[in-house]
């Protein structure tokens, strides 16, 4: 498997199924966040 695979399939999910709209849409429990949940999950990995 490709070092990169996990970075083109999430760039794929982003293009194709716009994952981007649904992650920011997303809440947790942290309390005055300096992140919003979507950006954790998109960038963070």
């Amino acid at each position: 498997m490709r070092k990169n695979y996990f970075v083109k399939l999430v760039r794929y999910m982003k293009n194709v199924y716009h994952l981007e709209r649904g992650l920011n849409k997303l809440t947790d429990g942290r309390v005055n966040p300096t992140y919003c949940t979507g950006q954790v999950i998109l960038y963070g990995a």
